[in-house]
């Protein structure tokens, strides 16, 4: 469970990135980083299907 909290930290990194300067995301690169950060994260711990839901839920939106 020490990567969920990371994995939160990283996505608010990720928005308040976005809210000062929206032209960074135009490639894209802040949210694979995201995406990748997480499927990390769920390699490294096997977490619960909760968890799983969780974090999807966080990335679709």
């Amino acid at each position: 469970m020490v990567m969920l909290p990371l994995f939160v930290v990283a996505l608010g990194m990720l928005v308040v990135s976005w809210w000062r300067e929206p032209r960074r995301l135009r490639n894209g690169a802040l949210l694979v980083l995201a995406v990748l950060f997480g499927l990390l994260a769920g390699a490294l711990e096997a977490p619960d299907p909760v968890d799983e839901i969780f974090i999807a839920a966080i990335l679709v939106g």
